[in-house]
């Protein structure tokens, strides 16, 4: 697999800390082995590279750069989100964060609204508990505050118990009710350590579920009514025209180091996830470039996928995952998915308007 030559930076994932309040069972940092967390204040460094990525985009593109904070629970940081962004005044940056929402506050509120946040609360739909433990969209005060944010969308991981989109989307939609809520899938990622009730996908349910999705989702489309479906649907739809005419070379998914970077308080970066350390804000991107090369992008080869019709779109995976049982079952539902989204767009020939 390529990797990235030069750098156009879109987006950058702040990584706050690992302090979390919850213990969701399949989360990516369960293994990971975490350097010291005791930084609440972003550094200097990481303030001057924000700017400079910003300073160096034409005015046009200005307004499309996105920081978003994660962790971790980033809740738990909300002072050093007020921090950093008031050390960016006057920079036109768009705001988000991915969050289990337990921890709103009206203050918490009302200041992502001031400031235009995007709010991802990640939830799985009725068996989050399952999965998360706690379901704060049952919870009437959380829930209250969760309707107040402007720009609010659901985040929601497919494994064994979350594989049934269009039982997920009528929960969220059921929940919500007139108020437009974005809904998003992400795949379960496994490691050797992941328990097997997490990703032992009933492959075959999945398979008739997945064609009720997309046979919904045309239903949806030929009446002009934009659910939520739809829109998750549509940003597959995006990556697949852009990968088929703008990037016929296999290279990640996630595009880091190139559009994307994941960058800590003191101004390290990674490789997405935690433990991937490749450099810091003043590393030039060659010698990021070789670590990554040489530490975390050697997974396609063992992956088996060279003969997937579907490659392109998934582009292996993420390379940080290493080949288990969790990731060949999780692959296969993978395969299922993208036959039925490439029936889709083959159905209409051409993508979703915005």
């Amino acid at each position: 697999m390529k990797i990235w030559t030069s750098m156009d930076v879109n987006k950058v994932y702040i990584m706050m800390g690992f302090h979390c309040n919850f213990h969701c069972r399949y989360c990516v940092q369960h293994n990971t082995k975490l350097e010291d967390t005791s930084v609440t204040k972003a550094s200097d460094k990481l303030i001057k590279y924000l700017k400079r990525i910003y300073n160096t985009k034409p005015n046009n593109a200005k307004n499309k750069i996105s920081i978003v904070f994660w962790g971790g629970e980033p809740l738990l940081y909300f002072n050093t989100i007020k921090d950093i962004i008031s050390r960016l005044n006057g920079y036109n940056f768009k705001y988000g964060t991915v969050t289990n929402g337990y921890l709103l506050t009206q203050e918490i509120v009302d200041y992502f609204n001031k400031h235009n946040f995007m709010v991802s609360i990640s939830n799985d739909g009725i068996y989050t508990n399952n999965t998360r433990n706690i379901n704060v969209l049952e919870n009437d005060k959380i829930l209250s505050l969760i309707k107040q944010l402007n720009n609010v969308s659901i985040n929601s991981v497919i494994s064994a118990y979350n594989q049934d989109f269009l039982a997920t989307s009528k929960y969220i939609k059921d929940i919500f009710k007139d108020k437009p809520v974005g809904l998003n899938w992400e795949w379960l990622m496994c490691d050797k350590d992941t328990v097997s009730d997490l990703y032992n996908i009933d492959l075959n349910k999945f398979a008739l579920d997945t064609k009720k999705f997309f046979q919904e989702a045309k239903k949806n489309l030929i009446s002009d009514t934009l659910t939520p479906e739809l829109i998750f649907i549509n940003n597959y739809l995006k990556r697949v025209h852009r990968l088929q005419i703008e990037e016929l070379d296999l290279y990640p998914a996630c595009s880091p180091i190139r559009r994307v970077m994941n960058i800590d308080l003191d101004g390290n970066c990674y490789a997405c996830h935690p433990g991937a350390k490749i450099g810091d804000v003043n590393t030039p991107h060659e010698e990021m470039l070789k670590i990554y090369q040489n530490k975390f992008n050697n997974r396609f080869s063992s992956a088996d996928c060279s003969h997937c019709e579907y490659v392109y779109i998934c582009k292996a995976g993420c390379p940080l995952e290493n080949i288990c049982e969790g990731k060949i079952i999780i692959c296969k539902a993978k395969r299922i998915f993208y036959k039925e989204l490439l029936l889709f767009i083959k159905s209409f020939g051409g993508l979703i308007d915005d």
